[in-house]
This record gives structure tokens, C-alpha cells and sequence, in this order.
């Protein structure tokens, strides 16, 4: 199985850390802490980051392929 996180750049990495930091921080202090809910929010933010680099990737091989045929 291939990794997905080798192939992430600096850029990428930040984002996503930032995002479960702010994730788990804002979990955290809420009155009603639900392991489960903070779970869920940190693989839809993981996934979140996964299709946005996907989508990027499909745009930029598409937009590629319409210059192509100028």
C-alpha cells in the first residue's frame, strides 16, 4: 500500500496540522467532550485535505490538457 502523506508539501503538512490542532483545541474545551465527535472531525479533516489535493491535481491536469489544445 502506498503512502499517502509522502507525497505532501510543506505547505500541506501545515495546514493539516493546524487544522486537527484546531480541531482537537476546540473539542476540548467545550462542556460536552464526545470522543467519538472529535474523532469523526479529524478524518473529515483528514479526508477534506486528501480531495482537496486530489481535486487540485485533477484541475491542473485538466486545465493542462485544454492549453494543450489551443
Amino acid at each position: 500500500m502506498k503512502n499517502p502523506f509522502k507525497n505532501f508539501t510543506k505547505k500541506e503538512w501545515i495546514l493539516w496540522i493546524a487544522s486537527l490542532f484546531i480541531v482537537i483545541i476546540s473539542n476540548l474545551l467545550t462542556a460536552d467532550f464526545d470522543p467519538l465527535t472529535l474523532l469523526a472531525a479529524l478524518v473529515c479533516v483528514t479526508s477534506l485535505i486528501f480531495a482537496a489535493n486530489d481535486m487540485y491535481g485533477f484541475i491542473s491536469w485538466r486545465r493542462r490538457e485544454i492549453l494543450m489544445d489551443l
